[in-house]
């Protein structure tokens, strides 16, 4: 993800000096507001950016 900030804007990354354990990050939509294809285009978007296994729920992302 950081390569994508490094190329919009003048952003320098650096590898961390030690590890980080996944993390695990949930959408929640209220279904009042579905359907709607900007909620839905916004939570594809979040799913793609954070890389998430199309073989889970797609609501639960886990990133690295």
């Amino acid at each position: 993800m950081s390569d994508k900030f490094s190329r919009m804007a003048d952003v320098k990354t650096f590898e961390l000096p030690f590890s980080v354990p996944a993390m695990e990050t949930s959408l929640y939509t209220l279904k009042k507001v579905l359907p709607d294809p900007g909620t839905e285009w916004f939570r594809a978007t979040v799913r793609k950016a954070l890389g998430a296994a199309t073989n889970r729920n797609p609501d639960v992302v886990t990133a690295r």
